[in-house]
């Protein structure tokens, strides 16, 4: 679903719906909002849903309860509603989880803490979350991907990601632009990461992680 159909995207979740055995969902690009797509409702078979495209708040969570295989979700770019997230753990399944560019907030990343069974998490772009997300981060237990760029995470905090058994890590700024020593400290937090200097070792959840097996 694209932006060339325009104010056509939430008349035409109905219809999507009708698909019972769909498995995933790309509403990237498209102008779904959490009206259109609370009308989604249970989706037995659906795996994981993309809606990254700045009109999705989180209000429309609740709705979607029945999706109980949903390991995969991407959300990103519009303001968050923070306390919608603490729907997420009512996924029995989610192991990936964006929420990218929204003004994440630590009540709502507490929220996503009770999600424990989530093992690759992706926070970049909410320039709120600093070292005291760390608490909240170190309760994931099986977390080993992590993305936090352009976030307030301090080197500190890094080291006792590292130690808590993340093994991805997509650094809040550039690689390049850490001392040497600090590229030091890095590599040794996270010894099976590549990082290089001209790239920032991202981790790509969305292309990578996260929606590996769908073909775009």
């Amino acid at each position: 679903m694209t932006d060339e159909e325009s104010a056509l995207s939430d008349p035409a979740v109905p219809f999507v719906r009708r698909i019972s055995r769909l498995k995933g969902i790309d509403l990237d690009g498209s102008e779904v909002t959490d009206n259109g797509l609370a009308q989604l409702g249970a989706m037995p078979e659906l795996q994981y849903l993309s809606a990254g495209n700045g009109f999705i708040t989180g209000t429309c969570l609740r709705h979607l309860l029945g999706c109980k295989k949903l390991w995969g979700l991407r959300l990103g770019g519009a303001e968050v509603n923070n306390e919608s997230l603490r729907y997420l753990q009512n996924f029995p399944c989610l192991t990936h989880l964006g929420v990218m560019n929204m003004n994440l907030s630590l009540s709502g990343l507490e929220h996503v803490s009770k999600c424990r069974g989530i093992s690759s998490l992706d926070i970049d772009y909410n320039y709120q979350i600093d070292d005291k997300a760390l608490p909240l981060l170190l309760k994931f237990p099986k977390l080993r991907t992590l993305s936090v760029k352009e976030t307030k995470i301090s080197l500190a905090a890094l080291e006792s990601l590292g130690k808590h058994g993340v093994i991805a890590i997509g650094l809040p700024k550039p690689f390049g632009d850490y001392t040497p020593s600090e590229q030091r400290r890095i590599k040794k937090a996270f010894p099976n990461h590549v990082f290089t200097a001209k790239a920032p070792g991202d981790v790509d959840s969305y292309h990578e992680t996260m929606f590996a097996p769908v073909t775009r």
